[in-house]
Parts: structure tokens; sequence; C-alpha cells
């Protein structure tokens, strides 16, 4: 899974191995954006036992080898 961080995530100083934490130790739950298109949401305690909650958009696969490979946009990771 390609992950993409958006600017919300870095204003908010969030560190790409506490979001990687929270993804690897929590489920997701199943959630559309306000544009219809399918997310993923996480929301848990990372390393240092801060809550944080990660949306990921989920992009359609790639339609051909010659148009750029798209997975997942972005994370957006917002302390609550």
């Amino acid at each position: 899974m390609e992950l993409r961080y958006t600017q919300s995530a870095r204003r908010h100083r969030i560190g790409k191995a506490h979001s990687r934490h929270v993804i690897a130790t929590h489920a997701p739950a199943v959630t559309s954006t306000s544009g219809g298109e399918t997310a993923l949401r996480w929301i848990g305690e990372d390393t240092t036992g801060r809550e944080l909650e990660i949306v990921a958009v989920v992009l359609d696969p790639p339609a051909t080898r010659s148009t750029p490979t798209k997975r997942l946009s972005s994370t957006s990771c917002q302390q609550p």
C-alpha cells in the first residue's frame, strides 16, 4: 500500500512512523468521503499514547501500465 501524506498531516507535525503504527495495529473502518470516494479510517494511539485519526482515500487502480500508479492518495492525521 502506497501512502501519500497531505499538508494537514504535515501541519499537525504527525510523523510517518506514528501514523504507520496506528495503521499496523488497528483495523480500519470502511467509509466514504463527502465526494463519494471510498475511504479507510483508523483511530488509535500511536507509540507515545497520542490518539490519532487517520483517513486514507482509496484510488482506482491504473487501467494500463503506461499510466502512473495510483493506490492510496492521501492519509490525513489529526489529533481529536
